[in-house]
């Protein structure tokens, strides 16, 4: 959660220290960024993580170790034909990005993209370990590397508007990082046997997931390339449209993105728990659990929209001193669920072993997106962008769900729970709004802000209690059990 959150002050000082318009262009090249970085860090560490976790069951180390190792030997392989590839295709690149600044951003960032092909196999080992904590430290040291060196280049009066320091940034902090991770597998213990060929076992697993995840980052960088032409189409500037994607990519989208900070981590614990249920037999526990996870998503979605939506405008000020984010918050709070409940459910389809399914739903969802957005900003505008996903990942959770309770000989739809917390949500937003006004009066807009989004997040909690979403006593009963284990 601190990794998350810092990640979130590290958009948040960015979108200070440059332009609207920049901020668009570091949108779309980050956006390709994560297609490489996707390609390395989705299938494969997800992969390890299973086999280790299996592993762990049956006590078989050097089968671990050798899977490990194969893993590594992938990944420098992949890494070093993507790193090609961006200096065979430099005008492809050029073209696509549209700014020639862009392509050298993008040309930095090349150890950060070597530096996470090395790490992620180390990484699915530290996750099948259930070692969640070594793997949080990773990331929140290169959150605060990052942060540090962008603060160090803007106070030495570095260009950062022509946005070659912050690639630097990331390079650096993600180059350090790998090196800790790599440390903690080695002090755990870890060894790698150079001799070990289980490629085969790793890409069979590996791949569709990989294919599923890589086609989901080319979304991104999609949209990014297409939507300003459609915005310039019907009548905007390439500086407005691009202003335009800057605000909802760079202020709006690390905001919507907050319940994920709960929800990933959830996702990062629940991978390895499902798989050990899986090689166990444990049936029972495994779908409780599965249950659990994904009512917890929907709980955690709910709770902050009635916030992010009443209080839209006042916190993007505050934040960003943008209007417009806010506007553009207030509209697309929606999508918090949708975007949870695609993530949760495609993380446990996938530790089921049903990743070529996870695929094939995201092709069906991927298609009705890029429909939408080149329909929808005729009439919507900017907000296509927001529409166009949150209508996708729906269409991904109702398919996904699916084929969960089918795997799982259970009927779990979830609409009860949904449209309970949808019939809370009307009432505490416009509470939150109410209070808002009131306290601002009185105090201004920071305590204004707090005091209103406390008491909201209070009375909403309230509310799921007396419905009888959260059961109370089984939250104290577990503390209790805690607490005797302990003892």
């Amino acid at each position: 959660m601190l990794t998350r959150l810092l990640g979130f002050v590290f958009k948040i000082y960015l979108s200070r220290v440059i332009s609207t318009e920049t901020l668009g262009i570091y949108s779309i090249v980050i956006s390709i960024y994560m297609v490489f970085v996707t390609i390395l860090s989705a299938g494969l560490p997800l992969t390890i993580s299973k086999y280790t976790a299996s592993d762990k069951v049956s006590n078989n180390k050097s089968h671990t170790y050798s899977i490990v190792s194969s893993g590594l030997k992938i990944e420098i392989l992949i890494s070093i034909i993507l790193v090609l590839l961006i200096f065979i295709f430099k005008p492809l690149f050029i073209t696509l990005l549209g700014y020639k600044e862009s392509y050298y951003l993008l040309l930095s960032m090349i150890p950060a993209i070597l530096a996470t092909a090395i790490y992620s196999p180390f990484k699915g080992y530290l996750w099948g370990e259930e070692k969640y904590f070594r793997v949080s430290i990773v990331e929140f040291i290169e959150q605060i590397i990052k942060i540090l060196l962008l603060i160090i280049f803007t106070t030495l009066n570095m260009n950062i508007s022509s946005l070659l320091p912050i690639g630097i940034t990331i390079s650096i902090s993600c180059v350090l990082s790998t090196i800790i991770g790599i440390t903690f597998y080695f002090a755990m213990g870890g060894r790698l046997n150079i001799k070990s060929k289980q490629y085969k076992e790793i890409l069979s697993s590996s791949i569709p997931l990989t294919t599923t995840r890589f086609f989901g980052s080319l979304i991104h960088p999609t949209i990014s390339i297409i939507l300003p032409f459609m915005l310039i189409s019907i009548g905007y500037t390439k500086s407005q449209a691009l202003s335009m994607l800057g605000i909802a990519m760079g202020m709006t989208f690390p905001l919507l993105t907050i319940p994920s900070t709960l929800i990933g981590s959830l996702s990062m614990v629940l991978i390895p728990e499902i798989a050990s249920m899986l090689e166990s037999g444990n049936t029972r526990s495994m779908t409780r659990q599965i249950n659990s996870s994904v009512l917890f998503t929907i709980c955690c979605s709910f709770i902050c929209i009635p916030i992010l939506m009443g209080l839209s405008e006042p916190i993007c000020m505050l934040l960003f001193n943008n209007i417009e984010a806010g506007i553009y918050l207030k509209y697309s709070a929606w999508t918090i669920l949708p975007t949870g409940l695609s993530s949760i459910s495609t993380s446990i389809l996938n530790s089921l072993g049903k990743e070529k399914y996870t695929f094939k739903y995201f092709i069906i969802s991927t298609i009705i997106t890029i429909i939408i957005i080149f329909t929808a900003p005729l009439f919507a505008g900017i907000h296509s962008l927001f529409i166009a996903l949150g209508v996708g990942m729906t269409i991904t959770f109702i398919l996904n769900n699916r084929m969960i309770n089918k795997t799982l000989n259970i009927k779990h739809t979830y609409i009860k729970q949904i449209l309970i917390l949808l019939l809370i949500t009307i009432p505490t937003t416009l509470l939150s709004m109410w209070l808002y006004n009131i306290f601002l009066i009185m105090y201004g807009n920071l305590f204004a802000l707090i005091i209103s989004a406390t008491i909201t997040l209070m009375c909403f909690v309230l509310l799921l209690i007396s419905f009888n979403i959260i059961d109370i006593r089984i939250i104290f009963e577990n503390i209790s059990n805690r607490k005797v284990k302990t003892h």
